[in-house]
């Protein structure tokens, strides 16, 4: 196989993925023809397949384009600055140099944004969601 290597792998077969473009399509497969396509510019690697067709991964793609306007009144309730309160979080990661970082279950990423200007050069930093609506966020 001539195609570009992925640093991805198939979720179900853990084999290595392929970068293929056609017909002005993206896609990632396997040397066994397994495809994986992109949506909204994310490669789609969600396994088992059918879990996209579950009420919340459809309920959280409707919801990401007002989830961050709402939610910032979780913090006010407790009467907490969420910006704050996110860092001590992160505190506890105890991040250090050449850390590989994998967060599940980003979201729109507001954890994701304060995460990533901690990181400096050998860092990995890998973010997934179901949603690939929050994805785009």
């Amino acid at each position: 196989m001539n195609l570009e290597r992925s640093v991805f792998v198939a979720p179900d077969t853990h084999e290595a993925l392929y970068h293929l473009e056609e017909k002005g399509e993206k896609y990632l497969v396997t040397e066994k023809g397994a495809r994986y396509e992109y949506v909204n510019g994310f490669p789609n690697l969600v396994f088992p397949r059918y879990v996209e067709q579950l009420r919340p991964v459809g309920y959280y793609d409707e919801y990401a384009k007002t989830y961050d306007i709402v939610y910032y009144q979780t913090f006010m309730t407790f009467k907490e600055d969420e910006v704050a309160t996110r860092n001590k979080m992160i505190d506890l990661l105890n991040l250090k140099p050449k850390m590989r970082i994998l967060e599940i279950a980003c979201g729109t990423g507001r954890d994701s944004e304060l995460i990533a200007k901690r990181l400096g050069p050998g860092d990995e930093y890998v973010i997934a969601d179901f949603s690939s609506g929050m994805l785009t966020v």
